[in-house]
C-alpha cells in the first residue's frame, strides 16, 4: 500500500513536472476562435512545443488542454464529459479532429480542400 501511494505521488510529481516543462518553452493560449488559421497555427504551435519537450504521447492531451482557457476550456471539459465511458483514451489525433470540429466551420473546411485540389492541379 505505502509503495503504490508512493508510486502514485512520484507520477504525480513527474507530470507536474513535465507540464511545468512544456509551459517554460511558451505554448501560445487558446481561448476559442472561428478563424481556420488561429486554429491551424495553435495545432502547430502546440506540437512544435512537443517537439521539444519529453512529453509522453499518453499525456499529450493532458499538456495541450493546460493552454485553454475561458470558452475554450468550458468546450474541452464538455468533450471530456461525452467521452469519460469510452474505453479507449483520448488522444492527441482524437483531440485535434474534435477540436478542428469545433473550432473549423464545415464550409471553411470545404474551402480549404478546394483551395488544396486547385493547389495540386496547378503544380502539375
Amino acid at each position: 500500500q505505502p509503495q503504490q501511494a508512493a508510486a502514485a505521488q512520484q507520477n504525480d510529481d513527474s507530470c507536474i513536472e513535465g507540464v511545468k516543462a512544456f509551459k517554460d518553452l511558451g505554448p501560445t493560449k487558446f481561448e476559442g476562435s472561428t478563424n481556420p488559421l488561429d486554429v491551424n497555427n495553435w495545432i502547430l504551435g502546440i506540437e512544435k512545443v512537443f517537439s521539444r519537450v519529453a512529453c509522453p504521447k499518453a499525456e499529450k492531451v493532458t499538456y495541450a488542454t493546460f493552454m485553454l482557457e475561458k470558452n475554450a476550456y468550458s468546450c474541452w471539459l464538455m468533450e471530456l464529459r461525452k467521452h469519460e465511458k469510452d474505453k479507449e483514451p483520448y488522444t492527441w489525433e482524437k483531440f485535434k479532429e474534435a477540436f478542428r470540429e469545433k473550432y473549423q466551420p464545415k464550409g471553411v473546411k470545404l474551402q480549404k480542400k478546394m483551395d488544396f485540389i486547385k493547389f495540386e492541379q496547378g503544380s502539375k
